[in-house]
């Protein structure tokens, strides 16, 4: 349990000549980050226990505006002992086939019991641990700079040849998913 939680989903893009579409509920264009900014949000504002969180300060919202390159300033200050930061972003490739979410870069705190109640309730997720491996690279590797515990929850999109910087698709019934297994999160980490 923590005394704190920071939701993470940066704002910027690589690009911005890619147009943001609706296809009877499949979201499409540039999705990273739109799909996670979006999941962020619809995960809190549908959800009263983290609503109540959030207006008393259990929980904060940050957007870096500078993860796609790699650096970011404006860190909100955290406390290694007592908060957790949950980094929103989308990604694809083969390890999100089949999967309704990634989490990823765990640093600093075990959720081994949130991970078991989510496989019981059906949901399929790809999993692994902070290495610092620069293949696996993300905002995470600048929180454990800090030594501030945290994850990365990423949003599987599909998109040619899996370049998630080009135009992508989100079903609703995925997005869907992810925003109720980020809601469990959420609930679990307070």
């Amino acid at each position: 349990v923590c005394s704190s939680d920071l939701l993470s989903a940066h704002t910027d893009v690589v690009r911005t000549d890619i147009p943001l579409t609706n296809d009877k509920g499949t979201l499409q264009g540039l999705l990273d980050n739109f799909a996670g900014v979006l999941c962020m949000y619809s995960a809190v504002y549908s959800n009263q226990s983290i609503q109540h969180a959030l207006s008393v300060g259990d929980i904060k919202i940050f957007h870096n505006n500078h993860e796609e390159f790699a650096y970011a300033v404006d860190f909100p200050e955290l406390d290694p002992e007592k908060d957790f930061v949950i980094n929103v972003d989308v990604c694809a490739g083969d390890r999100y086939k089949n999967v309704d979410v990634g989490i990823e870069n765990l640093y600093g705190k075990g959720i081994a019991e949130i991970l078991n109640a989510l496989e019981w309730e059906g949901f399929k997720f790809y999993f692994c641990e902070y290495t610092g491996d620069p293949e696996e690279a993300d905002e995470m590797d600048q929180w454990v700079e800090k030594k501030i515990p945290g994850l990365s929850f990423i949003i599987p999109i599909e998109c040619p040849n899996d370049n998630w910087h080009g135009k992508a698709e989100l079903s609703m019934e995925k997005m869907k998913k992810a925003i109720l297994i980020l809601q469990r999160l959420i609930c679990y980490l307070l």
